[in-house]
């Protein structure tokens, strides 16, 4: 029976989520990376995405618009990303990476492949790559049933 429990996928899937944080958190206290997970995914959509508003950067990181104005809020107040009215709607506003946010990422993208390495180094290249899209085919199909799912917007995933 305990057996049994220790192989569910629910539980497999909360036991590598635990493990990928505790690596990550552990790989950006040996680099002095002054960062958290979820600032490190803001920062990166902030990238990708320049100019994107706060609503639909949540929908892009999926997570609630609370969670991400905080974020937002302390990426701004270390000087990583700024806030700018909306050139379109003025009720908006928008966001931009700084080039001290530009610096940390590309520091935190080498962690981010470094625990990646590590969280697979048990899989052969074709394995780490059929368990990555696997992984992903389950997220995308199970994505509606999130309180906070991921939503890029169409005009933004080409």
């Amino acid at each position: 029976m305990v057996k049994e429990f220790h192989h569910m996928t629910g539980f497999l899937i909360r036991r590598l989520q635990q493990i990928a944080l505790s690596v990550f958190e552990q790989k950006l206290l040996e680099n002095n990376l002054d960062v958290t997970p979820a600032q490190c995914a803001v920062l990166h959509a902030i990238q990708l995405y320049p100019g994107v508003d706060q609503s639909t950067l949540a929908g892009i990181v999926a997570y609630d618009r609370a969670t991400t104005g905080g974020i937002i809020r302390r990426l701004c107040e270390k000087g990583y990303a700024v806030q700018q009215p909306s050139p379109v709607n003025h009720r908006s506003k928008v966001l931009e990476i700084t080039p001290a946010g530009e610096q940390l990422l590309d520091n935190l993208l080498a962690v981010v492949e470094d625990v990646n390495t590590n969280l697979l180094a048990g899989l052969s290249e074709r394995e780490a790559n059929q368990f990555r899209k696997l992984l992903l085919k389950v997220t995308e199909t199970s994505n509606h049933l999130s309180r906070a799912p991921l939503v890029i917007p169409p005009e933004l995933s080409s």
